[in-house]
């Protein structure tokens, strides 16, 4: 039996994964799973990421996490808060060395998650200071930057009703 097939069994029978320098397959399965070994092969890598005892941070995984997450109508993960938050603003920025276009279009499909309709944006807003949540500081999300846009009154998206009604909530506009 070969080494591959080897890795594969462990993995399925849930044995620990053998670590480099302390197993003697370590430094194999990491050569298999390291694109710039000469011996990395892609069909083992698909195959052993499967298992998530020995992958728990398996990017497709998370990304089918998220996924679920939205169909299910969880709220958002925040970064710092949610062990899944930092991966999914990673995921969805455009200036991220992780960002994926596909998974990027599937989850901006969820509008609780990342609206884009001015009425359904001012809502969340007004949703989320009648919670009392606290009040998102600049350059967290885009949403913030709507508020400041919506609240602004130098700014051409100002709108006078919604700035009235998201100012009466002291949690976010002390007076």
């Amino acid at each position: 039996m070969n080494v591959k097939n080897v890795l594969l069994e462990m993995a399925r029978n849930g044995e620990p994964k053998p670590k480099r320098g302390k197993h003697e397959y370590g430094w194999k399965l990491h050569s298999y799973l390291n694109k710039s070994k000469n011996t990395y092969d892609p069909v083992v890598e698909r195959e052993i990421r499967k298992f998530e005892a020995w992958f728990p941070n398996n990017p497709a995984r998370i990304k089918e996490v998220l996924l679920e997450m939205a169909r299910n109508g969880e709220p958002k993960p925040k970064r710092g808060k949610h062990e899944y938050g930092h991966r999914l603003a990673s995921y969805v920025s455009e200036n991220s060395p992780v960002f994926d276009p596909v998974f990027n279009n599937e989850i901006r499909k969820f509008e609780a998650w990342f609206p884009n309709n001015p009425a359904r944006i001012k809502e969340v807003l007004l949703g989320m200071a009648e919670r009392g949540e606290p009040k998102p500081k600049r350059g967290e999300s885009r949403l913030v930057e709507r508020l400041y846009n919506y609240t602004s009154k130098s700014s051409k998206d100002y709108d006078a009703v919604f700035d009235a009604k998201i100012r009466g909530f002291s949690c976010w506009f002390p007076r």
